[in-house]
C-alpha cells in the first residue's frame, strides 16, 4: 500500500474514530507487583502462552491463578485489539477502538499478572465462520504470527481458548482455534517459516496443546485427557481468590460492557484437555498444568542432553541448577516482610550463581564440540530462559534492597527538534551505601539523549540517599505521521485486514510499543555483597490532577506544527443553501517565529488551492492561527465523498516535509492515557436526499452513538432527551422519537420509563428504535409486541456488501420521502446488521430481507407496525456505523425512518 493509499484508508478512519499512542497511569500496586508475589513466582518454573482472537477472550482466572498463585510465567496473545467491536463508553470506533481496548487489556494484565502480546490483524466486527476470518487475514499469516508467538516466548504448555469448530460462535473465534493446532506443530519445525528463522525466531517444540472445555460442553469421552483447576480458592498470601482478581480484572473490560461481580468462597473451576503434545501430560489429572516441572529450572539433567554436553559441564550445570533452587526456594519460604535480611541473602546468592552459570554456557558454546544443530538451539534457549528468570531475579532484588528508580518530565511536552530537560534519580533506601556505576540508552529508541550535566560514574550514594541527573531530550521526526511517539503499529502503511502488508513486517507487539520512546539502563553497584546488577528505567510524564493526585503517562509528543481541521465529516443534501466551512487551525511549537504555507488538496495529492501564508509568532510560549476556509459545493458530485487533507510547511526550510496532523489526548479513568495523532482532512458529502426540516424530532441517546449528528446534517434539529424529559415531557410535541442504540439496555434509569415511549406511540407518536440486545427480559424490553423473539446468539448479517431484498416495495419506509433502491446499500462499511429479531406478531412488518452466503433470509433487521394510533420502527441496520462514515444511502434511508408515514 503507497502513501496515497494509505491517507485514503486514513480519511476514512476520521469518520470511524481516532487513532491514539498509549501511555502509563499510576494506581495503587496490584497483588502482581507485590513482593510475596514475586517472590514466590521465582521458584515456579515453566512458562505458558495463552491464545485467543480478541481481548476479552482470555481465561482471567486461569491466568491469575497461573500468573499469581503458582507462579509461573504467563502470557496471553490476542491476535487483534477488538477494533470491530461494540463501544459503550463512547464514540471511538475501528482502529481508535482498537487502541481503547488495548487500554483495557494492559489494566486486565496489570492486575492478573500475565503479559500480554499483541498480534498484527484488525478485528473487522461479527463473523460467522473461520473462512471468513482467513478470507481477510489469510490462513498462512494467522499461523505464522501464532508460530512466531511460540518461537518468542518459548513456553512449555500452550492454550487455546478456542477449538476451531462451530461451536465457537464467532468466526474470528473458530479461525483462532484451527490456525493454533497447525502452528503448534509448525513452531518446532525447522522447515517451516524460513524468514522466522533468519529473523532470529529459533524452532520451538512446547511438551503440550490443551484447549479450554466450557462445563456445558464436557464430554465423559474426554475425561481422561482433561484437567481441571480450581481458581476459586482463597489464597493466603494474595488475602483474595485468582477469581476474584481476575473478575476485577474482567470488569476493565468497560467499553464491551464486561462488568462482573467477585464471589468469596467459591470453588469454581476451568477446565482444559490435552490435545496434542508429550504422552505423559495427558495420563495425570492434577491442578496444575506443569506436573513434573519441579526438578527442571529449566530442563537439564535430563538423558537427551547427556549425548550433547561433555560429562563434567553436565554434572556441573545440573549441580548449579539444582543449587539455585534451592536459594530461590529457601528465599520464599524465609521471607518475613519486616525482616528481609535471610531473602535478600538467598536473593544475592542466587543472582551470583547464575552470574556463573551464564558464564558456563558461555565457554561451553567456544568450545569445539561435535552436536547437531538441534542440540545448539537448546542451549540458546537455555540461555535466553536464564536471561529472563536473571531478569526478574534483579527486580526482587532491587525490591529487597530498597533501590528505585525514577526518571520524569515534569509535564512539558517533547517537541521535534527541541531540547527537553529530564531529570533520572536514584534512590537507595537500604542501611549500607551503593554505587551508581554506570549508564547507557538503548540504541534503537527514537529520542536523542545526551547528558545536561556532566558525570561522571562511579557516583556513591549513601544509606538512605539518592542521587539525580538532568538529561537534554530531543524526539525526532517520523516518516509517515512526523512525529516518533506513534503507535509502531501505525507508523507504516497497512491494510483493512492487518497492520502490515509485508511478511517481512508482521510484528507482535508488547503491551502499547511507547516504551520504545526512551529507555535507560542503570547499573548499580553493591560494594557489600560485591554485586554488580543492571536493571531498566523508562521515562515518565509525571502531572498533579487536583482531583486524582498524581498521575504517570508515557511523555507527550508534538510535532513542531500542528494543523487541526473541524468538522471532520460534513453531509449536506443536495441543493442544500448551507456551505461546506472547515475551521483550519495551525499551532507552532518552536520557541521562535516561523513563516508558515497551507495548503488544501484533495485524496489524490493535487493541490486545490494555498490557504494562508504568514508567520507565526510565539506569544506567552503559543504561537496559533485560526481561519474559516470554504470548500465549494458545486465542485463535489452527489451521492460520492470527496475528502480533502489540508498540509502546512515550514517555508523558511525548503527541505522541510509537510505536517498535516495534530496530537491530541483522550483519557478513560480505568486506563492509561492516549495520545492521538489526528489527521487534518475532512470529507464532504452531498447527498441526494429529503426531508422535512420542520419534522420535531426527539433523540434518546445511546451507547456511542451519532445518529443525532446525521439528523443535524440532514437539516433537522432534533432535541436531546434526558430522563426528565422522558418523566415530566408532554412527547407528543415530537413528530417522531429515535431511541439510540442500545439506551434502554445499557442506561438503567430508562427501563421503567418505556412505558412513557409505548403510551407516547398508542397516543400517535411514531417512534423508531435501533438495535439492542436481548437481556434478562428479552427483546420485550425495547419492542412493545407479545410474540418476539430473538435468539442466542442473534441472527445479524456480516456481510456489509451482503444483498438486500425489499419484501413490501410499496412500503412507505422505501418511499418516502426518498425512494430507495438497491444501490443505496452500497459502500457500507464493517456490517449489514446485528441483533435481527427472530420471530414477531402479525402486527410488526418486515421491510427488508439480507443474510450471509449459505443462509437462509433474514428478515427481522427491519419491521414496522402500528401500535394504537401510532408506528414503532425496530432497526437493526448498522446505521451507526454508516453515518459516521458517511455513505450516502444511509443518510437516505434514515431520513425515511423519521419520516412519519402519511396519514
Amino acid at each position: 500500500m503507497n502513501i496515497l493509499r494509505f491517507h485514503i484508508f486514513l480519511i476514512n478512519l476520521l469518520l470511524t474514530g481516532i487513532v491514539f499512542v498509549p501511555t502509563t497511569i499510576s494506581a495503587q500496586k496490584p497483588e502482581a507487583e507485590s513482593v510475596p508475589v514475586r517472590l514466590r513466582s521465582l521458584s515456579s518454573p515453566g512458562t505458558v502462552l495463552m491464545i485467543a482472537a480478541h481481548p476479552d477472550d482470555e481465561d482471567s482466572a486461569l491466568l491469575a491463578e497461573l500468573a499469581l498463585r503458582q507462579g509461573v510465567r504467563t502470557i496471553y496473545l490476542s491476535l487483534t485489539r477488538g477494533e470491530g467491536g461494540q463501544n459503550r463508553l463512547g464514540s471511538e470506533k475501528g482502529i481508535s477502538l482498537g487502541l481503547v481496548r488495548t487500554g483495557e487489556l494492559l489494566a486486565a494484565r496489570r492486575l492478573d499478572g500475565a503479559e500480554q502480546l499483541l498480534g498484527p490483524f484488525i478485528d473487522f466486527g461479527f463473523s460467522k465462520s473461520a473462512q471468513e476470518g482467513f478470507d481477510r487475514w489469510k490462513r498462512a499469516d494467522v499461523e505464522r504470527v501464532i508460530a512466531q508467538a511460540i518461537r518468542l516466548t518459548r513456553p512449555d504448555v500452550v492454550i487455546s481458548i478456542w477449538n476451531g469448530t462451530k461451536s465457537d460462535g464467532h468466526g474470528h473465534h473458530q479461525a483462532c482455534g484451527l490456525a493454533v493446532k497447525e502452528a503448534f506443530k509448525k513452531a518446532g519445525d525447522r522447515t517451516a517459516f524460513p524468514d522466522l528463522l533468519k529473523k532470529g525466531y529459533r524452532p520451538w517444540k512446547s511438551r503440550a496443546l490443551y484447549i479450554r472445555e466450557r462445563k456445558r460442553e464436557l464430554s465423559p469421552a474426554h475425561q481422561a485427557h482433561r484437567i481441571s483447576v480450581p481458581v476459586g480458592k482463597l489464597d493466603s498470601v494474595l488475602g483474595r481468590s485468582p477469581l476474584q482478581i481476575a473478575l476485577e480484572g474482567r470488569s476493565l473490560h468497560r467499553s464491551q460492557d464486561m462488568g462482573a461481580l467477585q464471589p468469596k468462597g467459591s470453588q469454581y473451576e476451568v477446565y482444559y484437555r490435552w490435545i496434542a503434545g508429550e504422552p505423559f501430560f495427558r495420563q495425570l489429572q492434577k491442578e496444575t498444568l506443569f506436573f513434573n516441572f519441579k526438578s527442571d529450572l529449566p530442563r537439564i539433567g535430563k538423558w537427551e542432553y547427556s549425548k550433547v554436553l561433555p560429562g563434567i559441564y553436565l554434572k556441573e550445570l545440573t549441580d548449579e541448577y539444582s543449587q539455585l533452587e534451592k536459594y530461590l526456594t529457601q528465599a520464599w519460604s524465609l521471607y518475613h516482610p519486616e525482616k528481609n535480611t535471610i531473602s535478600l541473602n538467598m536473593i544475592t546468592l542466587s543472582l551470583k550463581l547464575i552470574e556463573g552459570i551464564e558464564g558456563k554456557w558461555n565457554r561451553l558454546e567456544k568450545l569445539k564440540i561435535k552436536i547437531d544443530r538441534e542440540a545448539r538451539e537448546m542451549i540458546f534457549a537455555f540461555k535466553d530462559e536464564l536471561q529472563l528468570l536473571k531478569e526478574r531475579v534483579i527486580g526482587v532484588w532491587l525490591n529487597l534492597k530498597g533501590i528505585s528508580f525514577d526518571w520524569v518530565i515534569e509535564n512539558t511536552p517533547l517537541v521535534e527538534d527541541q531540547d527537553t530537560i529530564s531529570k533520572l534519580t536514584v534512590f537507595n533506601r537500604s542501611d549500607n551505601p551503593l554505587t551508581w556505576s554506570d549508564l547507557h540508552f538503548d540504541q534503537a529508541q527514537s529520542v536523542n539523549l545526551s547528558y545536561k550535566k556532566y558525570l561522571k560514574f562511579p557516583l556513591d550514594i549513601p544509606p538512605y540517599g539518592e542521587e539525580s541527573s538532568s538529561l537534554q531530550l530531543v524526539i525526532d521526526r517520523d516518516p509517515l505521521f512526523g512525529l516518533r511517539g506513534s503507535p509502531p503499529w501505525l507508523q507504516k502503511p497497512f491494510s483493512p485486514g492487518k497492520y502490515f502488508d509485508s511478511e517481512a513486517e508482521v510484528q507482535l507487539f508488547p503491551e502499547s510499543g511507547s516504551d520504545s520512546l526512551a529507555r535507560a539502563w542503570i547499573e548499580i553497584t553493591d560494594p557489600k555483597s560485591k554485586l554488580i546488577v543492571e536493571a531498566p528505567c523508562h521515562l515518565e510524564d509525571r502531572i498533579l490532577d487536583p482531583g486524582r493526585g498524581e498521575l504517570r503517562f508515557w511523555p507527550r509528543c508534538l510535532p513542531k506544527l500542528e494543523v487541526m481541521v473541524d468538522p471532520k465529516l460534513q453531509v449536506f443534501p443536495q441543493n442544500s443553501v448551507d456551505r461546506a466551512r472547515v475551521s483550519v487551525q495551525v499551532r507552532l511549537n518552536d520557541n521562535k517565529s516561523q513563516e508558515i504555507e497551507v495548503v488544501l488538496e484533495d485524496i489524490e495529492g493535487n493541490k486545490f488551492m494555498v490557504l494562508e501564508k504568514r508567520t507565526l509568532k510565539p506569544i506567552m510560549g503559543l504561537a496559533r492561527e485560526d481561519w474559516s476556509v470554504e470548500i465549494p459545493l458545486s465542485r463535489i458530485q452527489s451521492n460520492q465523498a470527496s475528502s480533502f487533507i489540508v498540509k502546512a510547511r515550514l517555508v523558511s526550510d525548503p527541505a522541510s516535509e509537510s505536517y498535516s496532523y495534530s496530537m491530541g489526548s483522550v483519557e478513560y479513568s480505568h486506563i492509561e492515557r492516549f495520545q492521538e495523532p489526528r489527521l487534518a482532512g475532512t470529507k464532504i458529502v452531498v447527498v441526494d436526499a429529503e426531508v422535512s426540516r420542520n419534522l420535531k424530532i426527539g433523540y434518546l441517546p445511546g451507547a456511542g452513538d451519532e445518529i443525532a449528528q446525521g439528523l443535524i446534517s440532514l437539516g433537522l434539529s432534533p432535541k436531546t432527551l434526558d430522563v426528565k424529559d422522558l418523566q415530566f415531557s408532554d412527547l407528543s410535541s415530537f413528530d417522531t422519537i429515535v431511541v439510540g442504540i442500545r439506551a434502554l439496555e445499557v442506561r438503567k434509569e430508562l427501563i421503567d420509563l418505556r412505558g412513557r415511549l409505548w403510551e407516547y406511540v398508542k397516543k400517535g407518536g411514531h417512534l423508531l428504535v435501533q438495535y439492542h440486545k436481548p437481556r434478562q427480559d428479552g427483546p420485550q424490553r425495547f419492542v412493545p409486541f407479545e410474540g418476539v423473539t430473538m435468539t442466542r446468539p442473534a441472527e445479524r448479517v456480516t456481510y456489509e456488501d451482503a444483498e438486500i431484498e425489499f419484501l413490501l416495495p410499496n412500503h412507505p419506509i422505501l418511499n418516502q420521502p426518498n425512494k430507495l433502491t438497491e444501490e443505496d446499500f452500497d459502500g457500507w462499511v464493517q456490517e449489514r446488521g446485528l441483533y435481527f429479531l427472530s420471530t414477531w406478531p402479525e402486527g410488526l412488518q418486515p421491510i427488508l430481507s439480507s443474510h450471509d452466503p449459505g443462509e437462509p433470509a433474514r428478515k427481522g433487521g427491519l419491521l414496522d407496525g402500528r401500535l394504537g394510533k401510532g408506528t414503532y420502527r425496530y432497526c437493526a441496520y448498522a446505521l451507526f456505523r454508516q453515518i459516521p462514515a458517511g455513505v450516502p444511502g444511509a443518510y437516505r434511508l434514515l431520513a425515511n425512518l423519521v419520516t412519519p408515514p402519511k396519514g
